[in-house]
């Protein structure tokens, strides 16, 4: 209690945080959001051919990876969030085949020099970090 009143630590509902993480968290909250709202185009008519992409990739997806790629495909922005070994990478793999298949050009970043790196080798297509993108 103390901390939270000196402002050692930020108390928000029930999650309490270290006031840089908090910080940081709600400035991304509010680019996203800014990302999502903004004018331009979105991808609403598009459409995955999951069977397709299955049968090119090999690969058999579970239902929470279906709705990921539906929901990428449609959206402006999607956050994709998971532990290890959860299926992000084959998740992400099945995102890029959509869009390869709706003709799309497809540029891939991620936040470290560590994860682009990761990023490249599981797609085999080039990743950068989002500072040099």
């Amino acid at each position: 209690s103390e901390m939270i009143a000196s402002e050692d630590l930020i108390r928000e509902n029930e999650a309490i945080y270290l006031p840089p993480f908090y910080h940081s968290e709600r400035g991304t909250a509010k680019k996203l959001l800014t990302l999502i709202n903004s004018q331009g185009a979105n991808n609403l008519g598009l459409k995955a051919d999951i069977k397709a992409i299955e049968k090119a990739s090999g690969i058999e997806y579970d239902e929470v990876q279906i709705a990921a790629i539906q929901q990428a495909i449609r959206s402006k922005v999607m956050v994709l969030t998971g532990g290890p070994g959860t299926g992000k990478t084959t998740t992400t793999q099945g995102i890029i085949a959509a869009y390869k298949t709706a003709g799309m050009r497809i540029l891939l970043a991620a936040p470290t020099g560590r994860a682009s790196k990761r990023m490249s080798e599981a797609t085999n297509m080039e990743a950068k970090t989002i500072h040099r993108l």
